[in-house]
């Protein structure tokens, strides 16, 4: 599992900032985690030694889409 505060392992390009919501993850965990609202703004994650990546993340009306290459 990543924290998505790594700047060693996470790459964001673009306008990301960092935010709280109480509710995010959960209630009983509430955690930091990061926004973008431009068009175009990305965030790159190189890895090794596994054969797959799991992507949490908002899939709610509203919210863009995102692409995993």
């Amino acid at each position: 599992m990543v924290d998505n505060q790594n700047s060693t392992v996470l790459h964001y390009s673009g306008s990301w900032s960092l935010t709280n919501d109480p509710q995010v993850p959960n209630t009983q965990h509430p955690s930091p985690f990061h926004v973008s609202t431009d068009a175009g703004d990305s965030m790159a994650l190189n890895f090794t030694g596994a054969a797959a990546i799991a992507v949490n993340a908002s899939t709610n009306y509203g919210h863009g889409p995102y692409n995993v290459v």
